[in-house]
Parts: C-alpha cells; structure tokens; sequence
C-alpha cells in the first residue's frame, strides 16, 4: 500500500506540472516548490524550538491563527513554521508578521518529508482541521515528533472508517499524538475506531472570529455613504448568488455590498455590468453620494464589513460548500446560504435558532430578505441570539493549549 500511494502522489504531482502549463494557480503550486528545502533555514541541529503549523489554505491558517497567536505570547522565543499546500493561502499569507518562515508543503514523498523535517526539526507540529498526507504523518511518528490535529471533523463515511481503509487509519493512528476535535460526533467516530487519544476542543475559528469582530477596520468615508441605509452584504459570492442579486428589487434605503468570491478584473466587470448605481470599492473615496451598489474588488475587508450590515448572503452554498459564515454572525447578522451547509455544524444551528436561512431558487432568496429587511424586531432578536450563541462556543484555543 505504501508503494500504491507513492506512484498516485507521483502521478498527482505530474499532473499538476502538466496543468501549469495553461493554470496560473498550478503555476504558483509548481514554482513555490522549487528548491523549498534548500531554502528553508537549517535547524537539524535544533538549535531553537520550533512549532510548525500546516495549513491548507487561507480558512485553515484563520483556523489556527488564535493558536499561533497564543503559542507566540506563551513563548515569544520559540519559532514559528507556517507551512501551505495551497497558493491562495500562501499568497496572501507569506508575509505573516508572526512566522520565522512561511513556505509550502512539499510534494509527499517520503523523501521529501524525511529531508524537510530533518531540517526544519520541529519541537511539536499543529495539523489544521483535515491535511491528512500520509508519508509526512509517517516520518513524523519515525522521529517520534509531537503532532497534534487542531479543530478536526470527523465523519464515517471517511476513507479511514470504509474495509478499504484499514491502512490510512493505521497511518492516522500512528501520525497523531492526540487529537482534538470539534464535536461529540468526531469524538464518538475516532472512538468506534479505536482511537481514544482525542479530546472535544470546539472550533477555533470562533475564537479567532470573535477576535475579529472587537477590532475591526474603520472605513469612515463608507460610514457617511451608509447613514440611515440598511445594508446587505453578500460575501464570497458565485454566480447563483449574484444572479440572485440582480433578480432583486430592493427598495431606495437599501444599500448592496457585493464581495465576490472571483475579485479578477474581468469577473468585477462582469458582475458589474449586471446592476445600475454600482462603484467599486477602489472609487469608494471619491463617491460623494451613496450607490445602491458596492463592488469589494480587493481582499482583507470582507469581515470588517460586516459591522455595518442589516443582512448576510454567503456564497458557496450552490458549490462545493458555504463560505465562511461565522464572521457575519460576530456581528449579529442573520446570514443567507445555498443548500451545501450540512457538513458545517454552525449553519445547522443557526436554522435551529432561526438565524439562518438556506435556500434552494431566486424566490426563496427575495422573500427571505424582504421579510428579514422589514422586520427591524426579528433582526434584534437574532442578533442577541448569535452573540449569546457564539459565546457559548468560545475557548477551543485555551482548551488546546492546556491539553498539550
């Protein structure tokens, strides 16, 4: 088995060479990667301690930020590793003012992981909610390194739990030296199967969201534009949802910010050719008198904007799943989502509470929001019911630090 997972990470890797060849995303992938190991500094004879934090992407590095925050505070001395499989997290995130290095992750070839940690020599190693890359968890548990699963999810219908999957789980037995989760249903599952070394923690992305909402960023020229407006903020949108939105009517008090998922200038163009009174957010500060329509065409605003939204709509929910909804949530927001939610917990219980609302066509969508705009009152109640809500969640960060 291990040699049939080796040629698919081979066969993998190739593919994603021949794809950069026309994929601009597969491009920064492949060249991100070249001499990743010669570069890194050499550590291998462990001259200061290092905590290394394997992220995905952009969401799972949010995921494990309030941990490396509150590492870094604990042990200002000890340096900090931030590793990303992804471009779109490594990116926007390379200069990250906490890290002594930020890098990807290389290729999973065991030679790769054995040279890679060897160098690096990490003292512990923070895996973010689900990179599960086999030879790497293999050559850490060799090295007997201490390796943590953070705000992991766990679901049966996984490859580690099926008869196929006898040799994965027996890698993430072996990988892990504990893991901590964020539901009774993750915890029961790891138990079923014979892993006990587990702990419910919760999410940390609450924690860090709640962090977000008590310091967000001022935008004083959009705070005139939106006096007495009540305002709708769609964040990460796709296609479904913007057609939503241009299908709606929206009465004159009602202001549309738009923070689509795709910021390139052709799809800003795009999306903007379907509304009349729309600006993009790089004019915002020479706009003297409020648009019905305002276009996020940059990155790092989106949860800061929710301070002074009425009503939440987040994309994804028509893909391959919502986006993040806890950040409108921070602020009281009655959020409105596509149908892929089930594998997130948080929008389950935002419809038990009736702070949530998915919805399936473009009539669902427009009466929601009407009803939702036109009832000042609901909106207060569920206002008070998310903050309550999301106080009861908070602490995964302090839980995780004291069970290592």
């Amino acid at each position: 088995m291990n040699f049939i997972y080796t040629i698919g990470i081979l066969l993998y890797g190739f593919s994603i060479r021949v794809t950069s060849l026309f994929n601009y995303k597969a491009k920064l992938w492949v060249r991100g990667r070249r001499k990743l190991i010669e570069n890194l500094p050499d550590n291998s004879k462990k001259q200061q301690k290092t905590n290394w934090f394997h992220c995905a992407s952009l969401g799972e590095f949010e995921q494990g930020r309030p941990l490396i925050e509150k590492i870094k505070q604990l042990h200002p001395d000890e340096k900090i590793l931030i590793t990303f499989y992804s471009p779109s997290g490594y990116e926007i995130r390379k200069n990250y003012e906490l890290a002594d290095w930020v890098t990807y992750l290389p290729l999973d070839l065991k030679s790769n992981m054995t040279a890679f940690v060897e160098k690096v020599n990490p003292h512990k190693v923070f895996i973010i909610k689900y990179e599960f890359w086999f030879n790497l968890l293999g050559v850490l548990h060799e090295h007997k390194i201490q390796t943590y699963l953070i705000s992991g999810k766990f679901r049966k219908e996984q490859i580690f739990f099926q008869s196929k999957g006898t040799w994965f789980l027996t890698k993430l037995k072996e990988g892990f030296t504990h893991f901590f989760v964020q539901d009774e249903a993750s915890l029961n599952t790891l138990h079923e199967h014979g892993i006990h070394n587990a702990t419910i923690a919760g999410d940390t992305r609450i924690d860090r969201v709640i962090t977000l909402s008590q310091q967000p960023l001022k935008f004083p020229n959009l705070e005139l534009l939106l006096q007495n407006k009540k305002v709708v903020i769609a964040g990460s949108t796709w296609e479904d949802e913007n057609a939503f939105l241009a299908q709606t009517s929206l009465d004159k008090e009602v202001v549309l910010i738009i923070a689509p998922h795709e910021i390139s200038e052709n799809a800003v163009s795009s999306l903007a050719g379907k509304f009349n009174d729309v600006v993009l957010w790089s004019n915002i500060e020479e706009v003297k008198e409020c648009p019905k329509v305002i276009i996020i065409n940059c990155i790092g605003i989106l949860s800061s904007l929710y301070q002074y939204g009425h009503v939440a709509i987040i994309g994804g929910g028509f893909g391959s799943g919502i986006h993040n909804i806890l950040e409108p949530a921070c602020f009281g927001l009655p959020v409105i989502f596509g149908p892929k939610y089930h594998k997130f917990d948080e929008a389950a219980e935002m419809i038990n509470m009736q702070s949530g609302f998915c919805v399936s066509n473009s009539a669902e969508f427009q009466k929601i929001l009407s009803d939702l705009l036109l009832s000042p009152n609901a909106l207060q109640e569920i206002k008070r019911n998310q903050l309550n809500w999301l106080q009861t969640q908070a602490g995964a960060t302090d839980k995780i630090l004291s069970g290592i």
